[in-house]
C-alpha cells in the first residue's frame, strides 16, 4: 500500500513515524514523465515488500522551491525516511534507466540492504 502525504503528514511521518519500520518516499511532480513511468514499479515494490512503508509526496505544491527540500535536485527522488537523520537519498543508479531514472533492481537492492542493517 502506498500512502500519499500532505506537507503536514510528511512532517509527522518524518518525526514520529514507526522508527523500526523501513519507510521509503518518492518525491514526484505531476509534470514529470519519469515519475509517471516509475509509478507501476513503485506499486509493485510496495506489494513485494509489505513490511516496508511506502509514501509519495507531490512537490508541485512548492513550485520547485529548492529551500523546502534541499536534498531534491530533480524528480523522481527516492529517499529513506529516518527519524534521526531525516531524508536519506537513494544512491543514483549506475546507469540510470532512461525512462524512469531508478531501475527496479536498484530500488530492490537498496531496500534489501536497508532491511538487513
Amino acid at each position: 500500500m502506498i500512502h500519499k502525504l500532505s506537507f503536514d503528514d510528511l512532517n509527522t511521518v518524518a518525526r514520529n513515524g514507526d522508527k523500526d519500520a523501513l519507510r521509503i518516499i518518492k518525491f514526484y511532480s505531476s509534470r514529470c514523465h519519469m515519475c509517471h513511468a516509475l509509478k507501476d514499479t513503485y506499486v509493485e515494490l510496495s506489494e513485494q515488500f509489505p513490511d516496508v512503508m511506502f509514501y509519495v509526496f507531490n512537490i508541485d505544491i512548492f513550485d520547485g522551491d529548492p529551500e523546502v527540500f534541499p536534498m531534491i535536485d530533480g524528480v523522481p527522488t527516492l529517499c529513506k525516511i529516518d527519524s534521526y537523520h531525516g531524508f536519506v537519498r537513494f544512491p543514483d543508479p549506475n546507469p540510470p534507466d532512461p525512462d524512469m531514472w531508478y531501475t527496479p533492481q536498484s530500488i530492490k537492492e537498496f531496500i534489501q540492504k536497508e532491511k538487513n542493517l
